[in-house]
């Protein structure tokens, strides 16, 4: 209590020396006044989001107060000289930015989406803002238009950015990723969609913009991060070649990241390029520079050379690393399906079905809800089906059937359920049953609808509805909803820094 009190003492003194300043200078009295009640509005805000599910009604009662803040700011800085209190006017620009991009947000959790937009726009039209906010306002404009099902605004908008702040740095020298990453991103946002043409269009316009800094730029950071994101593209489209010499060039012994790089060169090498040799010098030197003592990165590393050796077709090698795995890195194996299935994969390879069979059912026995116990249930019945064994055809189609639907009731909701309704589907349109597969991968779509599973289970069902239902209207209303969804992928941090880790 004696120290509660000691302190308290002299904050009192503070804010009445703070109200006796505003006294004589308006635009702190303004300022002071916004961070009073920003200060109040984000403490409502915090209590609504801590204690409870915090739902779009919540968001939409709770964006008033910011609203009536917003309104307030505009009206302070139309009060306020800049010339006079040009710090002042700095601050109330600062806490208007602040303010319109939580209400702007807390409308988006609201669904109503035109209002955010609304409200953003206000913002760069009237006030002026540094370009690091210009830049950050411009990215969650373009996201606002997108979620409201305006594609080409938003698409407008992206390049507004991606143009005119090039490079796109804030006052310190940092890259705004959210705008660095925008041609990355809506590359792979049309990909997804499926639209041929703008995606060859955007792969172009993503290359010469990443390409542009190289040319331009020292080889500092910016570089960098270009050659990371150009790796990145590359590796959407198979441009392997053009991957490996990006990925060289990043591949700086000094930086943490250094591993990384030489696993993923090492990947494509094996995987991609089938240069055998080449991928498995690289993965012992890996090895060599991995501390001994890390079982987790020996394991990773040497379970990737097994994967090589299946590649090479050598399965009685193959089976000998894994024997290995299991015997010196037993926890590695133990918690990896993809081990097990490998395993199994080498017996039929080798055509010896019956032990390859015996392996695959414990795959599917001790890992229940992985994607390879469930991809090989399917696998089994298809198997069969295509020699018209419709016995044990049957058999296992029931089997799976009864595997998806007991993961499906005991993990109601959550990222599980989603990926074995989505094996269910997929287990029905083998049986060409398209409309309940249909039916089931709408049910993803609107249940999980920003998940990964959600955006899967929407293009398949559009495909199911164009190419199987005949129905390209429902396809096409799919894919528009679907492109308004993928407004709320979040753009997070960097795509890729090779000094992230630093």
């Amino acid at each position: 209590m004696t120290i509660f009190k000691s302190l308290l003492i002299p904050t009192c003194l503070l804010g009445v020396l703070t109200l006796l300043s505003c006294s004589d200078n308006p635009a702190v009295r303004l300022r002071y006044e916004a961070e009073r009640r920003l200060h109040t509005a984000e403490k409502a805000l915090g209590e609504a989001q801590a204690f409870q599910r915090f739902s779009p009604g919540q968001a939409f009662q709770i964006a008033g107060d910011y609203n009536d803040l917003a309104e307030f700011l505009f009206d302070a800085l139309d009060e306020v000289d800049p010339k006079q209190y040009p710090v002042e006017y700095h601050e109330l620009v600062f806490l208007e930015h602040e303010t319109t991009m939580r209400l702007a947000g807390l409308l988006y959790t609201a669904g109503k989406f035109d209002s955010s937009a609304v409200v953003i726009s206000r913002l760069v039209a009237d006030v002026p803002l540094e370009e690091h906010l210009l830049m950050s306002s411009y990215v969650e404009l373009g996201k606002t238009m997108q979620a409201s099902g305006k594609w080409d605004s938003a698409l407008t908008i992206y390049n507004h950015a991606v143009d005119n702040f090039a490079p796109p740095l804030d006052p310190v020298g940092d890259i705004v990723f959210d705008v660095f990453n925008l041609p990355l991103h809506v590359f792979r946002m049309v990909t997804l969609l499926g639209d041929k043409d703008a995606a060859a269009y955007e792969f172009n316009r993503a290359e010469t913009y990443y390409l542009n800094f190289l040319n331009e730029s020292d080889p500092g950071r910016l570089a960098l991060s270009s050659r990371a994101n150009l790796s990145l593209l590359y590796d959407d489209v198979g441009q392997w070649e053009k991957e490996l010499a990006q990925l060289a060039a990043l591949a700086d012994p000094a930086h943490q990241s250094y591993l990384t790089i030489q696993l993923k060169i090492a990947d494509i090498y094996g995987s991609e390029l089938h240069r055998f040799d080449t991928a498995l010098a690289l993965y012992d030197d890996v090895m060599k520079r991995i501390d001994p003592e890390d079982d987790e990165a020996l394991a990773g590393v040497l379970f990737k050379i097994d994967l090589v050796r299946m590649e090479q077709e050598d399965y009685n090698e193959a089976r000998n690393i894994l024997k290995r795995l299991k015997n010196d890195y037993g926890d590695f194996y133990a918690r990896t399906p993809l081990t097990q299935y490998t395993l199994a994969r080498s017996f039929e390879f080798d055509k010896r079905w019956n032990r390859a069979e015996q392996e695959y059912g414990l795959l599917i026995e001790k890992y229940r809800g992985s994607s390879e116990a469930m991809v090989t249930l399917i696998y089994l019945f298809d198997h069969y089906r295509k020699e018209k064994r419709d016995r044990e055809a049957q058999a296992w189609f029931d089997r799976a059937l009864n595997h998806f639907d007991r993961l499906i009731t005991t993990n109601a909701g959550t990222p599980l359920e989603a990926r074995a309704l989505l094996y269910k589907a997929d287990l029905y349109g083998r049986s060409d049953r398209w409309e309940q597969a249909a039916d089931i991968l709408l049910s993803i779509f609107n249940k999980f609808p920003t998940s990964k599973a959600g955006r899967q289970a929407g293009l398949k069902a559009a495909d199911i509805h164009k190419n199987q239902l005949d129905n390209p209207q429902k396809a096409d209303s799919l894919m528009a909803v679907l492109r308004t969804r993928l407004a709320e992928i979040e753009q997070g941090p960097q795509v890729a820094d090779p000094f992230a880790n630093d």
